[in-house]
């Protein structure tokens, strides 16, 4: 939980309105927590506060979210210490991300995301999206640059031969063997002295 409330760029802290029902014709009394919507402006001391935050690497999920006919925030909870106290452990716009969480036994509710919330990710979706793009372009613009150098320094030497730098012939095998035979002292010297 948190205990700040905050709303920049990249985060906004939210109200989760969690309640504790019963399970409708379940003679055993069971309840469960439902998720009935948010809060986009908490008081610091609210109850279910949780800080929801974009990050760039999801922003293909945030977008695919968005672009579906309801789009929903995801609030992760672990009940497994308690059922009457939950504790809240996420809060995203990522639908994979919250299947991760249920893959590991995480109870992971959803709500409408509010249309303030989805005016507030668009621009920073397309501040990511530019971003992304400039990123992209230099790599490109830097692939052509060396390709380009190397077509240069290429077609120079098709163009003048004398100027190639002639590398040094090889040599064969048999004259360095012969070269580290006499350069390489006797690794057991008292060898030489026995007859």
């Amino acid at each position: 939980m948190s205990d700040k409330v905050v709303k920049d760029q990249t985060r906004w802290t939210l109200g989760c309105g969690l309640e504790l029902k019963a399970v409708a014709g379940n003679k055993w009394g069971l309840s469960q927590w439902h998720l009935d919507g948010f809060e986009l402006h908490p008081e610091a001391s609210a109850d279910f506060l949780m800080t929801l935050e974009l990050f760039r690497d999801e922003r293909t999920d945030y977008r695919f979210n968005l672009s579906s006919q309801q789009p929903k925030l995801f609030v992760v909870l672990d009940i497994l210490q308690s059922l009457e106290e939950p504790n809240l452990v996420a809060i995203s716009a990522s639908q994979s991300l919250a299947g991760q969480y249920m893959d590991g036994d995480y109870l992971v509710l959803s709500a409408d995301m509010p249309v303030a919330i989805q005016a507030w990710m668009e621009p920073l979706l397309a501040v990511m999206a530019s971003f992304l793009k400039s990123v992209v372009r230099s790599v490109k613009e830097r692939g052509v640059q060396v390709a380009s150098e190397f077509l240069n320094r290429w077609s120079r030497r098709k163009l003048n031969p004398e100027t190639e730098v002639e590398e040094p012939a090889q040599e064969s095998v048999q004259e360095l063997a012969q070269e580290a035979a006499v350069e390489e002292p006797t690794a057991e010297p008292w060898l030489m002295n026995q007859k």
